[in-house]
Parts: C-alpha cells; sequence; structure tokens
C-alpha cells in the first residue's frame, strides 16, 4: 500500500537541492558527451577512410551508440517555478519529494544508464 506523506520544506533548501541535482546533471551529461562525440567521430573517419579506399559499407553506418541525454532544462523548469512562488516553505509530496531531493526522476534510470556507457 503506498502512501502519499506531504511535509512543509523551507523554499531555499529546497531550490538549493534541485541546483546541487542539476549541476551533477550536467557533469554528468558532459563527461558522457564528450566520449560520445569521441566514438562518433573515430566511427566517421573509420568511414570516410573505407569510402576513400573503395570499401562498400552495407549497414556500418549505425555507430550504435545511445546519445547522452541533457535534462538540464527539467531542473530549469521546478528552479524558475520555485523563485517565483511567493511563500518561504512549500508543501510538496512524495513524488515531489523523489525528484527534487532524491533526484529520483521518470527519466533518471535511462539518463544514468546511457551516461555510464561512456565511464571508463
Amino acid at each position: 500500500m503506498k502512501q502519499d506523506i506531504k511535509i512543509t520544506v523551507p523554499k531555499a533548501e529546497l531550490i538549493s537541492k534541485l541546483k546541487a541535482n542539476k549541476e551533477a546533471h550536467i557533469q554528468d551529461f558532459a563527461e558522457a558527451k564528450t566520449e560520445y562525440l569521441k566514438r562518433v567521430t573515430a566511427h566517421l573517419e573509420d568511414a570516410l577512410t573505407n569510402a576513400r579506399d573503395g570499401i562498400f559499407m552495407k549497414n556500418n553506418f549505425n555507430h550504435n551508440n545511445h546519445q547522452p541525454i541533457d535534462k538540464s532544462k527539467e531542473y530549469d523548469k521546478y528552479i524558475g517555478m520555485l523563485e517565483m512562488a511567493k511563500e518561504e516553505e512549500l508543501t510538496i509530496d512524495t513524488e515531489q519529494y523523489e525528484c527534487f531531493v532524491n533526484d529520483e526522476w521518470h527519466w533518471i534510470a535511462q539518463s544514468k544508464t546511457i551516461s555510464n556507457m561512456y565511464k571508463r
């Protein structure tokens, strides 16, 4: 049985936590993007070399790498909303707590899985 709990939290602490989560996400995304682009570039350079050498490349255009996902705008949306709130304390539910504080969004598993593919 799932119970939804509501708590009242200081708005400033919630915003601070969201900003910290966003910064961690941006760093994770940037590292994954750098490695992703290295792999794509290497694949394209190999394909170009093969093409110049007259080697057929049937089905060789798929580099089979998932693109890293930048969700920083998701954080910005909620940070902006919270910053505009006139209240100094806000009531959030369990789902909001999971997202804002624990950084457990519906998309986080996919984003982290893809980013981890590029970590050495």
